[in-house]
């Protein structure tokens, strides 16, 4: 099993509370191109600590992953609401097909609150 990338979700990869969530990320291979990942599905959760048992926000994936290594991710604004901007929370992003699963991405998240209503 490979390592997951570390990706934080910070900076321009933050989270706005209150605002629709999408995030795009392809995924590579040994060789820097783009992995085949037909026939793979991809599964994504925020939570408090790696610990926590409840999942904090489960991101919307892409369905039906091709041949361009292309993920999508997403949440709805009633979902990046939900988040506190006190808190950083921890993510990672999975891959599946059959009985082989495997990490692609991992990190912290953080919050920007809202300003404007």
């Amino acid at each position: 099993m490979s390592n997951p990338a570390v990706l934080n979700l910070d900076g321009q990869f933050m989270i706005y509370s209150g605002e629709q969530y999408n995030l795009t990320l392809t995924a590579q291979n040994s060789a820097g191109t783009a992995e085949d990942l037909t026939g793979f599905i991809a599964k994504s959760q925020v939570r408090e600590s790696y610990q926590a048992s409840q999942v904090s926000l489960e991101f919307s994936a892409s369905a039906g992953l091709g041949p361009n290594g292309v993920i999508a991710l997403s949440a709805t604004t009633a979902q990046t609401v939900a988040l506190d901007a006190t808190k950083q929370y921890v993510w990672d992003l999975k891959i599946s097909s059959g009985s082989n699963t495997r990490p692609l991405a991992r990190g912290t998240v953080k919050v920007q609150p809202r300003v404007t209503r």
